[in-house]
């Protein structure tokens, strides 16, 4: 192969895998209204949820083309799964499915510091974490409200 052209394939590739698997805008109006959908279906406003899509190139053709699109809607929602399908309505009439699942989260109040024993606990005391929501228990404290006032046991 001629080294112009080797040079040209190279380059093209790269911008060929840089699309593919281009991390998504924080921004995106897509992104934020498939979060909006979720968030719709969850109905416990202290989660929040991140979306993960099976079809890396299929998730980026969609956001190119986000200024095309008419509607979106969940089709499916499994909670127990946290899976869903995306039906997404082209202006032209045509429709894209597109499947994923999205990970909850949940903000909960940690120490910012180290407490003393006996110390009551104040809010500037708090940070809060965002986790996981299958990593804590039904037990486990979840709002920053619920521990100030309390005085530190150990």
């Amino acid at each position: 192969m001629k080294p112009m052209r080797f040079i040209f394939f190279l380059s093209f590739l790269f911008v060929a895998i840089k699309f593919v698997y281009a991390e998504p805008d924080d921004d995106s109006f897509f992104d934020k209204t498939v979060i909006d959908l979720l968030r719709d279906k969850i109905l416990d406003d202290r989660i929040t949820v991140e979306p993960n899509y099976v079809s890396k190139s299929k998730i980026n053709t969609v956001r190119i083309n986000q200024d095309k699109v008419k509607a979106i809607t969940v089709e499916k929602f499994d909670g127990k799964s946290s899976s869903f399908l995306l039906n997404i309505l082209y202006l032209d009439g045509s429709r894209e499915y597109l499947p994923g699942k999205y990970v909850s989260y949940v903000e909960v109040p940690v120490a910012a510091r180290y407490i003393k024993f006996g110390e009551i606990i104040q809010s500037s005391d708090l940070n809060n974490l965002k986790v996981k929501l299958d990593t804590i228990k039904n037990s486990d404290i979840n709002s920053t409200l619920e521990v100030v006032g309390m005085q530190a046991k150990k």
